[in-house]
């Protein structure tokens, strides 16, 4: 087995901590962290598992998050085109479109076309 737990116990867990209070107090401070659980969850969680990856591929061959095996990257690669082709079909079988952002701007969004106040 590639991997070991004993990174997770460090470095993974004080990252997640002093990286999540921050990401806490830029998006609103203590207040937002208590309305948002799910949000709060994220901001310690992204941290603790991007450390704790560092931690355990550092010194395993890998090249930056490739694994060094042919056999283990076609093994990744394969998973990641499984999921993006279940989506795909369960997409087109709930009928379900990716979001597509609009560019589309009114005439009135401008201010320079803003109408002038009534007296």
């Amino acid at each position: 087995i590639m991997f070991s737990l004993a990174p997770l116990v460090g470095a993974g867990w004080a990252t997640a901590i002093v990286i999540g209070v921050a990401l806490i107090l830029s998006v609103g401070g203590l207040s937002s962290a208590t309305k948002d659980k799910w949000q709060t969850f994220r901001l310690f969680a992204m941290p603790f598992c991007v450390s704790s990856f560092s931690s355990l591929i550092k010194g395993k061959g890998f090249v930056l998050v490739f694994p060094p095996s042919l056999k283990e990257l076609a093994i990744a690669v394969a998973l990641c085109l499984a999921f993006a082709a279940l989506v795909f079909v369960l997409r087109k079988v709930h009928g379900q479109q990716a979001p597509q952002p609009s560019i589309e701007k009114t005439v009135s969004d401008k201010p320079e076309n803003a109408s002038p106040l009534k007296r």
